[in-house]
Formats: structure tokens, sequence, C-alpha cells
């Protein structure tokens, strides 16, 4: 059985993150990830960019976007 989910790591400081969660939260559901609350995470993740967007099956990474996402974005993550 796959278990999916998706996660936004994204910053509060960051404008094109809060757009970017906007235009998601019409779309699908997702977890949010603040990571100047877990600096941290930036090593632990590999993040480069916020917001970055990692599908997460079963407990692994399967597929990510960093930076905001557009259409095109959105037809890959669901062909995954």
């Amino acid at each position: 059985m796959k278990i999916r989910k998706v996660v936004v790591y994204y910053s509060n400081k960051c404008h094109t993150c809060s757009d970017h969660m906007k235009e998601m939260k019409k779309r699908m559901s997702f977890e949010q990830v603040d990571v100047d609350l877990n600096p941290e995470l930036y090593e632990e993740k590999n993040l480069n960019v916020t917001p970055t967007t990692i599908l997460i099956e079963n407990g692994k990474e399967i597929w990510r976007c960093e930076g905001m996402m557009f259409d095109k974005q959105y037809e890959e993550m669901r062909k995954v």
C-alpha cells in the first residue's frame, strides 16, 4: 500500500513561500514545515531554497521541486 504525503519546507520571511502555499492550498492538502523554527532541516533535508516541495512515499522522497511550483511541476508530481 502506498502512503504518500506532500511536505512544503518554507520560511515565514519568504514572500514567495506565502504565495506558493496559497496556490497549493487551492490544489491539494500538504504538510507545512517552517525552517526558521527548525534550521537544522536545511542540512538534514538538503534544502537549497525555500519553498521546497517534497513528495514522500512510504517514508522516502520520490520527487522534489525547489522554488515555486507552476502547472508544469504540478503535472510532473501527479505523474510520479
